[in-house]
C-alpha cells in the first residue's frame, strides 16, 4: 500500500517537487513517533505505549499524514482549488452537498499569495481516488452529511420557539467544513483519531469564524474583526427580512460585546441539541420536545451569563409547552438586541 499511495502523492506534483514529496511518508512516519514519544514522556494518553506499539501506531498514521501534508503543505494555491472543486462535486453528485450550497463552502477561505502557481490536471481520477478513498476524506463528509441532518432534524422541531432563527441559517450549518481549509484537518483528527498542526489549525479557522460558535465572538478579536468575519458570512445570503441578510443588522450588533447574536445563539443551541440527540439520546425520533430540549447546564458555561439564562429560560419554555402546542411570542421579550 506504502509504495502505491507514493506513486500518487508523487503524481500530483511538478517535476521540481517530486524528490521533495518522495519522502513525505517516512517523515511524517518520524515525526508522528517523536510526537507519541513525546507525550509517553509527559505521562499523557500514550504513556504505557512500548516503543514497538509507538512505532506501529506511528505506521499506521503515516500515509494518512502524509496525504494532509501534501494538500496543505505542498501543493500550490492554484492545485488545492482545482482539487477541492473535484472533490466538492464528487460530494453532490453523492448526494452530501447540493449545488446550491458550494457558494457558502469557502466564506472564510483566503486565497494565499507569493506561491508559485503550478497544476496538475492530468491525474484528477488518481487524485481523487487518494482523498475521497484512502484518505478517506469521503467519511468526513458523511460525518458532516449526519451532523447537519441532525441539525436539521432539531430545528424542524423546535422552530415554533425560536422565530429569530432564519431557517437559511440552519440550511448553511457548518458548510465551511466541507472546505479543504477544514476537511484536511477534520479528516487527520475524526477519521483517523490523528493529531497534527493541520487539525489545529483547521479546528481553530472553525470556532475563531463561524459565528454559531461562541469564540469567534471573544474580546481577543477586535469590533473590527467580528465585523469582517460576520460581513463574510453574510455576503452571499439569498434571504433578505426586514433589508438586511436573515434579519440581522451588522451594525446593530454590540461588537465589543462576547455575546452571540440572537440567531447564532439560537443556531448554537440547536447544534447542542442536535448532537445530544445523535449521540447520546439514541436518536430517537419519536423524543418529546421537552426531552430533546434539554442541555445539561454544563454545556451552558460557554455563554456569558446573561446568554446562558437566555438558554434556560429557551428550555423551561419548550419542557413547559405540551407536545405541538403552539409556541410563537414566548421569547421575543428575551431575545431582543
Amino acid at each position: 500500500m506504502a509504495s502505491s499511495v507514493q506513486e500518487m502523492l508523487i503524481a500530483s506534483v511538478p517535476d521540481h517537487l517530486k524528490e521533495e514529496v518522495s519522502g513525505l511518508i517516512s517523515s511524517s512516519r518520524t515525526a508522528e513517533e517523536e510526537r507519541l514519544r513525546k507525550r509517553r514522556s509527559e505521562g499523557r494518553k500514550f504513556a504505557q505505549f512500548t516503543d514497538d506499539e509507538i512505532k506501529t501506531k506511528a505506521e499506521s498514521m503515516s500515509l494518512h499524514l502524509a496525504v494532509a501534508r501534501l494538500v496543505m503543505e505542498v501543493w500550490s494555491s492554484k492545485m488545492k482549488r482545482h482539487v477541492e472543486h473535484l472533490i466538492l462535486q464528487k460530494a453532490v453528485q453523492e448526494k452530501y452537498l447540493e449545488e446550491r450550497h458550494l457558494k457558502w463552502i469557502n466564506v472564510f477561505d483566503g486565497y494565499e499569495s507569493g506561491d508559485e502557481s503550478w497544476l496538475v490536471d492530468n491525474q484528477d481520477d488518481t487524485i481523487v481516488d487518494l482523498l475521497w478513498n484512502i484518505f478517506n476524506m469521503k467519511q468526513h463528509f458523511q460525518q458532516t452529511y449526519d451532523h447537519r441532518l441532525w441539525i436539521q432534524r432539531s430545528f424542524d422541531r423546535l422552530a415554533n420557539f425560536m422565530p429569530e432563527l432564519h431557517p437559511e441559517i440552519i440550511d448553511r450549518h457548518d458548510l465551511s467544513k466541507f472546505a479543504f481549509s477544514q476537511a484536511v484537518g477534520y479528516t487527520v483528527k475524526w477519521v483517523h483519531s490523528g493529531w497534527h498542526s493541520i487539525w489545529s489549525m483547521s479546528c481553530s479557522l472553525h470556532l475563531n469564524n463561524e459565528p454559531h460558535h461562541p469564540d469567534m465572538w471573544l474580546s481577543t478579536h477586535t469590533p473590527q474583526e467580528k465585523y469582517r468575519r460576520l460581513e463574510l458570512w453574510t455576503k452571499d445570503a439569498c434571504d433578505f427580512y426586514k433589508g438586511t441578510p436573515y434579519g440581522i443588522s451588522l451594525t446593530a450588533i454590540n461588537l465589543r460585546s462576547e455575546e452571540l447574536a440572537i440567531p447564532f445563539l439560537l443556531e448554537s443551541f440547536i447544534d447542542m441539541v442536535a448532537i445530544e440527540w445523535e449521540r447520546k439520546k439514541g436518536k430517537n425520533l419519536s423524543i418529546t420536545n421537552a426531552d430533546l430540549a434539554y442541555v445539561h447546564e454544563r454545556y451552558l458555561d460557554r455563554y456569558t451569563k446573561e446568554q446562558k439564562q437566555i438558554i434556560q429560560k429557551l428550555i423551561k419554555t419548550i419542557q413547559s409547552c405540551e407536545e405541538g402546542q403552539s409556541s410563537k411570542g414566548f421569547i421575543t421579550v428575551e431575545l431582543n438586541q
